[in-house]
């Protein structure tokens, strides 16, 4: 048996409450910050090639979709731009490689 005791139901209703209204703190980075990171990785190639290198187009094609689904029209464009040059890049360098994979994200 464990001596800890048991949780306080107080505290336990308000991490539910916080989880049920989306205002629980999060670990994940918010579609904005996955943007922000993929727009200035366009503005440098080292900083392109690591994106590209962590297979993070993926993500970055996520965090476009959840702007759109918030609304974030802005946000959404900065993304898509983002993606384009990252993808571009990705194939440029595929290219390079002679990796002539016709679908690579």
């Amino acid at each position: 048996m464990s001596d800890a005791s048991p949780p306080n139901p107080e505290a336990v209703r308000d991490a539910l409450r916080a989880l049920a209204t989306g205002t629980a703190p999060t670990t994940t980075q918010t579609f904005n910050e996955r943007i922000a990171d993929a727009t200035a990785a366009t503005e440098c190639a080292i900083d392109a090639a690591t994106f590209l290198r962590a297979n993070r187009l993926p993500e970055l094609a996520r965090a476009v979709a959840d702007a759109e689904s918030a609304g974030e029209t802005t946000t959404a464009e900065r993304g898509r731009r983002a993606l384009e040059t990252l993808r571009r890049l990705d194939s440029a360098a595929a290219e390079l490689r002679g990796d002539h994979t016709e679908e690579r994200w």
